[in-house]
Order: structure tokens, then C-alpha cells, then sequence
């Protein structure tokens, strides 16, 4: 047994049970099967991210209003933490993705 490899303390980021974005509230929802088929047709419609590690597990989801949501996919490392969202708002699907708190 080597006793210089040190094991890393279980990492995990926690979303905040609301946050504002550009003047509207987004507050954390559980996931219902309206939302599974939301984001199973955002990947029907974008299969080059389907098994996508940044996209692992289950995603914390926010809802602003009846029918806009965004997925969050976090994930926490040594080195900082890192986001992939998305985004179903309007009718319409985007992503995003990037370092830090996206809240």
C-alpha cells in the first residue's frame, strides 16, 4: 500500500433554493415527468451531447413561470467547480456552461 496517495475529501455543490437572473426568480424544483420529457427532447434534438460527462446524473432543476426551466449540471473539483445548463425558456432551448457559481 502506497501511503503517499492521499485520499480527496467527497466533494459537493449545493444550488440555493432560489436565485434572480436579469430581473426574474428561478426557484428549485423537484424533477416530474413533464420535465423528463422536456429534457429528453432537448438531447432527442442534440444526440452529440447524449452520454456526455458534463451532463452526468441528474440535474438540479430551477423553474421561473409554468413552462421555463434550466437544468443544472454541477460538479466540484480540487481545482474549482464547473456548470453546464440548460435552458428551456420561451419555446426555446439553449445551453451554457462554465466555472464557479452560476447562480
Amino acid at each position: 500500500e502506497d501511503s503517499s496517495v492521499v485520499a480527496l475529501p467527497q466533494i459537493s455543490i449545493e444550488g440555493p433554493a432560489e436565485f434572480q437572473d436579469q430581473g426574474r426568480s428561478w426557484a428549485r424544483s423537484e424533477l416530474e415527468h413533464a420535465d423528463q420529457k422536456c429534457l429528453a427532447r432537448f438531447f432527442q434534438l442534440n444526440q452529440e451531447l447524449v452520454g456526455s460527462p458534463e451532463m452526468d446524473g441528474n440535474p438540479l432543476l430551477f423553474t421561473s413561470g409554468k413552462k421555463d426551466r434550466r437544468f443544472f449540471w454541477l460538479t466540484a473539483s480540487v481545482g474549482g467547480s464547473r456548470w453546464t445548463c440548460v435552458h428551456f425558456e420561451k419555446g426555446r432551448y439553449s445551453t451554457s456552461d462554465g466555472t464557479e457559481c452560476p447562480f
